[in-house]
């Protein structure tokens, strides 16, 4: 996860909300957070393309990728993967 994590632009951008509406005169300033969880196969493509992710940084090597691809679909198979995805809600007040 760790060679994927800071790939997309403003990947740790959630960090910043809550500081950028009390920056921008919002007042009363939360940031709630809800996971998403998955345990079926539903998100195996994404799996797939953090697994890439972590090869092509030489993080793992290609028989390591598609060992633990291979087991994630045997999980999601079974109902018993575990994917969760944490959603940042912030809300304020315009002062």
């Amino acid at each position: 996860m760790a060679a994927r994590a800071d790939r997309p632009p403003g990947a740790r951008a959630a960090r910043g909300y809550r500081n950028l509406l009390l920056d921008g005169g919002f007042g009363e300033a939360r940031v709630e957070v809800d996971t998403a969880v998955f345990t079926d196969g539903l998100l195996l493509p994404m799996l797939g393309h953090l697994a890439e992710a972590a090869r092509a940084a030489g993080a793992v090597s290609a028989a390591e990728a598609e060992a633990w691809m291979s087991d994630q679909r045997e999980r999601g198979a079974a109902g018993r993967a575990f994917v969760a995805i944490p959603i940042f809600t912030v809300t304020a007040v315009r002062t």
